[in-house]
C-alpha cells in the first residue's frame, strides 16, 4: 500500500526500486529517495538546517546535551519560586519566595530540581545569592533525576561564575559524584 501523498507505483518506477521480482534490482534494502519525499523528510530536514543556521558556532559550542530536556522542564506546571528561579531573574525570585507560603523549598520540577538546580543551570549568581540569603541549601537538597546537583548543572553549562559561587557556599559539592561519575570539577574542565 503506498504512503499517502506518494505517486504510487509510479515513484517506485522512476526509481526502480519495487520491480516484480527483478533480481536485477540492485537495490540495497534501503528507503528510495522518492519515498523519502513522499513522508516529507526532506522538508523537515531542509526546516532543521535552517533552525541551524540561525546559530553562530559559539552558539553550538554552548548548547549541551541535555539542552532539548531543559527545555521541555517548562512542559510541566512550575510553582512561582521554580519559575522565577528558571528565568533567572533575582528580583523575580526573591519576590516569589516572599509570597510564596511554607512549602517552597521542597517544590520540585519532573526531574526532581529545585530552585537552586534551576537558578544553577542558567547560570544566575544573584539568583543563587537570592536563594541562599532565603536558607535554599547550595546543593539544592539533594541531586536531580540523574543525581546532578546545581554545581553539575552550572558546570556542564560553562557557567563557572555559579559554580564558584555554590562552591564557596559548600565546598565538598565540587567532588560529589552524579550517576555518570562526573563531578562539577571534571565537567567544568570539559567545558
Amino acid at each position: 500500500m503506498a504512503h499517502p501523498g506518494s505517486s504510487g507505483g509510479a515513484a517506485a518506477a522512476s526509481t526502480g526500486a519495487g520491480s516484480a521480482g527483478g533480481s536485477d534490482d540492485a537495490s540495497d534494502g534501503s528507503v528510495g529517495a522518492a519515498s523519502i519525499e513522499s513522508y516529507g523528510v526532506s522538508d523537515y530536514l531542509c526546516e532543521r538546517r535552517c533552525e541551524m543556521d540561525q546559530y553562530g558556532p559559539s552558539d553550538l559550542d554552548a548548547m549541551t546535551d541535555d539542552e532539548s530536556a531543559d527545555a521541555s522542564e517548562r512542559m510541566a506546571p512550575l510553582s512561582p519560586v521554580l519559575a522565577a528561579a528558571h528565568s533567572g531573574d533575582a528580583a523575580a525570585t526573591a519576590a516569589a519566595i516572599v509570597a510564596a507560603g511554607d512549602g517552597w523549598r521542597e517544590e520540585r520540577t519532573w526531574r526532581f530540581r529545585s530552585q537552586m538546580h534551576m537558578a544553577a543551570r542558567c547560570g544566575s549568581v544573584g539568583t543563587i545569592d537570592a536563594l541562599l540569603a532565603s536558607g535554599c541549601r547550595a546543593d539544592g537538597g539533594g541531586g536531580d533525576l540523574r543525581e546532578s546537583t546545581p554545581p553539575h548543572l552550572s558546570a556542564r553549562a560553562g557557567y563557572l561564575p555559579a559554580v564558584m559561587r555554590l562552591a564557596e557556599a559548600d565546598a565538598e559539592l565540587i567532588a560529589l559524584p552524579n550517576k555518570d561519575e562526573d563531578t562539577p570539577l571534571t565537567m567544568a574542565v570539559r567545558n
